[in-house]
């Protein structure tokens, strides 16, 4: 009878399983079904008192939904799919389904007092007579129904599929505000259960209800992972169920939370695991069940999120760091969309999405080149952002950075800095972003790298020992923590135990073939830049991103800015902010000739376009009347920086070009109204160009 009420009842059965046998369609994917040997049927909205009759309590309430009363070969059918079981062999043919079970507590001599018996004044399944002459029942509650709202306004759950089974005639469960808690809160907890092996065999942890800090059950939330402890060994992990509730044992009130409890296949000693757990940069300074000589013996204990880690991985769990690592050393499939704020002219979007897709899974790092303003930097960012969400499992994010000249493998990689934390001349290793990627405050992350401007470093001297990690091979670094400090490679070849190792040893910095670096490399002024040896350059993917012709058949092409054409720059652009249409409008045709002067002379790109936009908007509305002199000033401040490191005769002549008038484009002939002499006087200042008089 109890196991047909846990599964039937607590449990639930397959709605699809039980719908012939009930009119209709169950709407519920999980049913709630009872059954008796009477012909006494319930009618829908009647409720059912269940009892235990070995702790003579009620424990539960139910709502019938609908009951019917089957064959007796039917009665057998039903009983076979949903797996009851008898102690006789006559089949339960009334058969009830039921919406809403919830969990309550009610003395069973208490209610029956009230009603005027003495014991349980029923065997079976029957209706219990309210108005007996002798009831108390309608001095206590007004009506049945208020009788019905007292039980499920004082029951812990509403939900089925939480109900509890098997209240304890020692222990009587109660709902009551919950406690706050008195200690810290910690990633993973320890419990010691020598003196409590009832616990595991039951599921539940239990400690007084009071405020010492090592039996502070209040602080558990559903989800927290607790190491079960006992005798000298770690028997199993556990996950909290259920909130923290109060029960009474033999008069006194304890806490109680319920567990569901995973053995491990071999417990973990407590010899083979005290020294991890000992080492400084583990262990906590409160709450911590490891002291230098053993254990503590109080009740629940705080352990670091190392610790935790190390525990699972020892203990094999699935999901636990050293299987997460695993399932990362498969390389992933990547089919990765363009951002669509990007304009890509003509066929190069599906040309570039083909690029971008077959480096990523043919497992190559990518570097984009191109002029300054073509989206290379827009599109590196947008690729993590895509990978991150669609292969969330192995990809934890991305890091960001830019390159200088001065960087060095200190800023990458890491290496010795004072030790704020001790006295005197202590160094201690520290890593920096490239490290960061695959290790984080002891915790293993796959995070991918963008480095903006990449050759804007000295390659040699700032990478090093990451030429070999980007060809796929492990590296031991100069430096030393508690063991040296090693870059792994790591490919399907490596095993679960080199894994575990790798996890439980903050020193080793784990590199994944799903890992990737995306680098970005302005491709004008070569002479202000570091040259890329071919030793790095064979370790990426080079996707070039370039600007389109802006003259063709010897006119300017207009077009490509034009807001009323079917798709281009402007369209995508009006797409995201529709407030740049007004600026377009009037003005697209001067700026398009304006961007095709400047690149006959220095490339720029169609973003730096959309700044200079974006500043004639900002400007006001006298620009739909005369755009010259906003549009002089946004020359100034947004390519005149491109052009450093041209010959002055080339910038002179640059200057000179955007003061043109008569210019052939697809619309007709267009005169440029940029303030000429302004234009010149700001190139000297900027450029420290002599004055024409002096040339």
């Amino acid at each position: 009878m109890r196991e047909n009420y846990r599964k039937t009842v607590i449990e639930g059965v397959d709605s699809a399983v039980i719908e012939k046998y009930f009119s209709g369609t169950v709407s519920e994917e999980i049913s709630r079904i009872w059954g008796t040997r009477t012909d006494v049927t319930g009618l829908t909205g009647d409720w059912l008192l269940f009892a235990d009759r070995e702790t003579d309590e009620y424990i539960a309430l139910g709502e019938i939904a609908e009951s019917h009363i089957l064959g007796v070969d039917s009665a057998e059918q039903f009983a076979e799919d949903i797996g009851w079981e008898y102690t006789t062999g006559d089949p339960y043919t009334t058969v009830i389904r039921l919406v809403g079970v919830y969990d309550i507590y009610k003395p069973a001599d208490e209610f029956w007092n009230l009603m005027g018996y003495s014991g349980f004044p029923y065997d079976a399944f029957s209706r219990i007579n309210f108005d007996k002459p002798n009831s108390n029942f309608y001095d206590e509650y007004e009506s049945i129904s208020n009788f019905i709202q007292h039980l499920r306004e004082n029951s812990s759950t509403g939900d089925p599929s939480s109900a509890l089974f098997g209240i304890k005639s020692q222990s009587r469960r109660r709902l009551c505000p919950p406690d706050e808690s008195t200690s810290e809160l910690a990633p993973y907890y320890w419990v010691n259960q020598s003196n409590n092996p009832e616990e595991i065999e039951e599921g539940f942890l239990q400690a007084p209800r009071t405020d010492f800090p090592n039996y502070d059950l209040a602080k558990l939330q559903e989800g927290d992972t607790v190491f079960n402890y006992q005798n000298g060994e770690i028997i199993a992990y556990s996950e909290v169920v259920s909130h923290p509730y109060i029960v009474t044992v033999d008069g006194e009130e304890k806490r109680r939370v319920d567990i569901e409890i995973h053995r491990f296949d071999s417990p973990l000693q407590f010899s083979d695991i005290f020294s991890y757990l000992w080492q400084e940069d583990v262990r906590l300074e409160k709450y911590y069940p490891i002291n230098k000589a053993g254990i503590n013996q109080q009740y629940l204990f705080n352990l670091s999120q190392e610790a935790g880690d190390y525990l699972l991985e020892q203990g094999q769990v699935e999901g636990s760091q050293a299987s997460r690592l695993e399932g990362r050393l498969q390389l992933p499939h990547m089919d990765i969309g363009l951002p669509d704020n990007l304009y890509f002219h003509g066929g190069e979007r599906a040309r570039i999405r083909r690029q971008v897709n077959a480096s990523l899974n043919a497992g190559k790092h990518i570097i984009f080149t191109g002029p300054p303003g073509t989206g290379k930097t827009k599109l590196a960012k947008h690729i993590c952002e895509q990978v991150t969400e669609s292969q969330g499992e192995i990809v934890d994010g991305y890091r960001f950075t830019t390159a200088t000249a001065e960087w060095t493998t200190f800023d990458t990689i890491g290496g010795y800095v004072p030790n704020r934390s001790a006295e005197g001349d202590e160094l201690v290793f520290q890593p920096r972003i490239f490290l960061d990627c695959f290790r984080k405050d002891g915790e293993i992350r796959n995070e991918w790298l963008v480095i903006d401007e990449i050759n804007r470093s000295d390659i040699d001297k700032a990478f090093g020992q990451l030429f070999s990690v980007l060809s796929g091979d492990s590296v031991q670094l100069p430096y030393e923590r508690d063991e040296p400090v090693e870059i792994a490679s790591l490919d399907e070849e490596t095993t679960h135990d080199r894994l575990r190792s790798i996890v439980t040893n903050q020193d080793i910095f784990p590199v994944t073939p799903s890992w990737r670096l995306l680098a970005t490399m302005n491709t004008y002024d070569k002479t202000s830049l570091y040259e890329l040896s071919y030793a790095f350059m064979r370790r990426f993917n080079f996707i070039h991103l370039g600007v389109p012709r802006l003259r063709r058949n010897g006119r300017v092409r207009t077009s490509l800015l034009d807001p009323n054409e079917d798709e281009n720059y402007a369209t995508v652009w009006l797409n995201a902010d529709e407030s740049l249409r007004g600026v377009l409008e009037t003005t697209y045709e001067q700026v398009a000739v304006v961007w095709q002067k400047v690149n006959q002379h220095q490339t720029i790109g169609p973003s730096i376009v959309r700044d200079i936009l974006g500043y004639l908007a900002a400007t006001g509305p006298e620009v739909s009347e005369d755009p010259g002199p906003a549009l002089t000033d946004a020359v100034v401040a947004l390519v005149f920086p491109q052009l450093e490191g041209m010959a002055p005769q080339e910038q002179r002549s640059l200057v000179g070009s955007l003061t043109a008038t008569e210019v052939q484009t697809e619309t007709g002939t267009v005169d440029l109204t940029l303030e000429g002499e302004w234009l010149e006087r700001k190139a000297e200042d900027f450029f420290d160009l002599p004055p024409r008089s002096d040339e």
